[in-house]
């Protein structure tokens, strides 16, 4: 493709994001051994075949040399946005590439948590409205910090969630998690069955996280993150491992229904703790960070000591 041409680079981005989606599930399953990716070396997509926009005349199987192309690209022009409304599909980071200065998940949370447009999604989902609805509201962030409101998925009996889909583009997500309520339906003794959201990350939103991370080629996971608004207090995830810690699978409804019972066999425990404790001895899961951010803006890194208890460390001001 001629390096000058038009949206040379917005193709060359798209085309990136399409090679890192198709060999997400091979560079996953590499794990850091060395067959892919991980040493540098390319993943297999199969054939690709790119036809280039022409007019239409002169200049035979839409191949270019010598100048310019001509058609330029205006008939591929839904395929610029892929992300819908809000979305740039573009792939861009504006964050710190590895070779220059690495700021901590603490410096990027309390940075974050400042900025306008993130803080207007807080404030609008951090309401008593929001929190009582029979369905999560939410939204994902485009690398370009462009929020687009997220659908809600098909309710279970373990789930009123949302679908978070993922993309080479994407920064992250902020949503709910509900309040307790009644879901209309009765019990075989004609009582009222009411609906109890676990106000914690569930092992579907640890997903989302580490797809996103399974988009990353440069080893900079600082700008990903995931957020939970809850009336038990917000909390944000982000993954500080390596390629070879990334493991997706977790969106399956088997796993939300596991980790509804884990609960209820642990009612005593935090939620904290058991979201920290899932994590490690069921999902089997390394460098996912759970932060809780407070009311009055302290940064607190939660972790679980010797002693399986949870240990909160705030972070420096």
């Amino acid at each position: 493709m001629y390096a000058e041409a038009e949206n040379y680079n917005t193709m060359l981005d798209m085309f990136r994001e399409a090679y890192l989606k198709n060999t997400l599930q091979q560079r996953i399953a590499a794990k850091g051994n060395g067959n892919c990716s991980s040493d540098g070396s390319p993943c297999d997509t199969g054939e690709v075949v790119i036809t280039m926009p022409g007019t239409g005349g002169g200049i035979p199987g839409g191949i270019w040399n010598g100048g310019p192309p001509p058609g330029g690209c205006q008939p591929y022009d839904n395929c610029l946005n892929p992300e819908g409304p809000g979305g740039t599909g573009g792939g861009e980071g504006n964050g710190p590439s590895p070779d220059g200065p690495q700021l901590s998940p603490c410096e990027k949370l309390k940075a974050q948590i400042i900025d306008v447009k993130f803080k207007e999604k807080v404030d609008e989902l951090n309401k008593y409205s929001v929190l009582t609805k029979k369905k999560e509201t939410g939204y994902s962030e485009s690398k370009t910090g462009i929020f687009t409101p997220l659908n809600p998925s098909a309710s279970t009996d373990t789930s009123d969630g949302l679908k978070i889909p993922v993309t080479a583009n994407t920064k992250g997500y902020i949503h709910t998690h509900l309040d307790d309520y009644l879901n209309g339906e009765f019990n075989e003794n004609g009582d009222p069955i009411q609906r109890e959201p676990i106000r914690m990350f569930s092992p579907a939103d640890v997903n989302a996280l580490m797809t996103m991370a399974g988009f990353v080629t440069d080893g900079n996971y600082s700008e990903l993150y995931g957020t939970m608004v809850s009336s038990t207090g917000n909390y944000t995830i982000k993954f500080t491992g390596a390629a070879s810690d990334i493991k997706t699978g977790f969106d399956q409804g088997k796993w939300g229904d596991d980790y509804l019972q884990y609960r209820k066999d642990r009612q005593l425990w935090s939620l904290e703790k058991l979201f920290l404790t899932f994590l490690k001895e069921k999902m089997n899961v390394q460098g996912i960070e759970l932060y809780k951010i407070k009311s009055n803006g302290t940064v607190q890194k939660k972790t679980l000591n010797s002693e399986n208890k949870v240990d909160s460390e705030d972070c420096s001001q």
